[in-house]
């Protein structure tokens, strides 16, 4: 376990306790194994926060009560936001490559 990861960790552990309205939850174990997954996994701590910020959202219009909300239940959509902003990194990188051979094209 890198020092980036265990700050990824971290961070995640702060955002998720702005976002449980002060309630901390401590991201330990099997949580913490899980985050720093996404760490070597490549995920930016923006899209992970995008993720996080989908699961909690979802839980605010289901329960009626406000319960603290664990970063295990927040895997699936972590991983949607990071597909989605991979594939938008992709089609952004193929579109500048497209541009670039056009552009050389038009050059000659």
């Amino acid at each position: 376990m890198g020092a980036a990861a265990l700050e990824f960790c971290r961070a995640v552990e702060t955002y998720l306790c702005q976002k449980n309205g002060g309630h901390l939850v401590r991201i330990v174990g099997p949580s913490f194994e899980l985050v720093s997954r996404w760490a070597s996994d490549g995920i930016p701590f923006k899209v992970a926060c995008r993720g996080i910020d989908r699961y909690c959202e979802r839980h605010a219009r289901r329960s009626g009560r406000p319960r603290p909300v664990r970063i295990d239940f927040c895997e699936a959509d972590v991983r949607d936001a990071f597909d989605e902003w991979r594939s938008e990194e992709h089609t952004s990188e193929l579109q500048s490559l497209a541009y670039l051979v056009c552009r050389l094209l038009l050059e000659k």
